[in-house]
């Protein structure tokens, strides 16, 4: 649920569907302490922002849309089916090798009424968004075991009701020879199935002041599956604000998430976060987004490099896999752009630069491009 309005509602609906809590789940240890961060907190950030922002992006709300590491492509995203139930896939590669693929389930949402109630009495009350989800599990697992992929991790994410729907599938078997999903990582989720106390790779991130940690008080799940967090930044329920959180945290120490937080340029300090260090400091990047070129024509790939050093919004990476790719084909007069974001395509179109000198022609596929950029951020550049 990305909002505070129907948090009554939801909260109503995940009672109604047997929740059950963990008691009173206790702090992490604040140990080693710099940047206002315990290394407690630092290494739960460094297990976690990834699945959060893709937990985040399963709720396919483009302004919210976070930029993935390249490593990451987004196979699709799956809207709502006749009983409001809804996902996206993502595959993390290795080297080339598919090494990963998660499985992010979306959670309320309460933009629009129909879809609450579809997620409130279908995904809460009825938990038939679990057999769903049990389903989705189930056809990933058949097509790793059907490409003899023996080392691809498959992992559940997802975020309040998508987490609760990410941990039933943790729990039940999904491979034909009765193994289960690798592991779960889920943010605020629907304490519907904490009663199931069985061992697993299953972490919940809940935020201190949540209002869910009122369903977590009776259960009988392991303590030690929950962490808590403090990023105040749950007043709205929001998956978005706390991946935030928890990406800034960990780019203190871990270089993708730097990385990460260097082409969302939105995310801002959590208001938490009581000392003014900034992980960003002391790096010599602009704030320009970054974008790995992919251009055969060496004329033509200088000139667009030469019009993405002008640009205020672009800078061409070479070092790292970026979240953004651009594609440039030219053939005689006419150039062929191609924008991947997330490794899926955004933009193509075709210019006719037929007497039109190539510098001018790279602006304009420069120009195409920055024009297809997700307007929250342009805007925060």
């Amino acid at each position: 649920m990305r909002s505070g309005r129907a948090a009554l509602l939801t909260g109503l609906a995940a009672m109604l569907g047997g929740c059950a809590i963990t008691g009173s789940v206790p702090d992490l240890p604040r140990s080693d302490v710099q940047w206002g961060w315990s290394s407690e907190e630092r290494e739960l950030a460094q297990h976690s922002w990834l699945y959060a922002q893709l937990a985040s992006n399963a709720y396919a709300d483009p302004p919210e849309e976070y930029l993935l590491p390249g490593t990451i492509v987004a196979r699709e995203t799956y809207g709502n089916d006749g009983i409001g139930y809804a996902y996206a896939i993502f595959d993390r590669f290795e080297d080339d090798r598919l090494a990963e693929t998660i499985i992010a389930y979306r959670g309320t949402e309460a933009q629009r009424l129909d879809l609450l109630w579809d997620d409130a009495v279908n995904g809460n009350i009825l938990a038939r968004h679990d057999m769903r989800g049990l389903e989705t599990a189930r056809a990933v697992a058949a097509q790793v075991d059907g490409r003899g992929a023996g080392r691809q991790v498959i992992t559940v994410t997802g975020h309040s009701l998508g987490g609760g729907i990410a941990h039933y599938v943790s729990l039940s078997p999904v491979a034909e020879n009765g193994g289960s999903v690798t592991r779960s990582v889920v943010f605020n989720n629907a304490p519907r199935r904490s009663a199931y106390d069985r061992a697993g790779n299953r972490t919940a991130i809940i935020e201190r002041g949540d209002f869910l940690r009122f369903g977590r008080y009776f259960g009988r799940e392991p303590v030690e599956i929950y962490r808590p967090i403090d990023c105040r930044s749950a007043e709205d329920h929001s998956v978005h604000h706390l991946a935030d959180c928890l990406t800034w945290i960990a780019a203190f120490d871990e270089p993708d998430a730097l990385a990460s937080l260097q082409q969302n340029p939105d995310i801002r300090r959590p208001p938490a976060q009581n000392d003014p260090a900034d992980p960003r400091e002391g790096e010599a990047v602009s704030r320009a987004l970054p974008i790995n070129l992919y251009i055969a024509d060496i004329a033509m790939r200088r000139a667009v490099n030469d019009a993405v050093r002008q640009s205020r919004l672009l800078r061409a990476d070479y070092d790292r896999q970026a979240g953004l790719h651009l594609f440039v084909w030219k053939e005689a007069d006419r150039v062929d752009v191609v924008l991947q974001r997330n490794g899926v395509s955004v933009l193509r179109e075709g210019l006719d630069c037929a007497g039109v000198p190539l510098q001018e022609c790279a602006r304009a596929v420069v120009d195409v491009v920055e024009d297809a950029l997700p307007a929250h951020l342009r805007e925060a550049i």
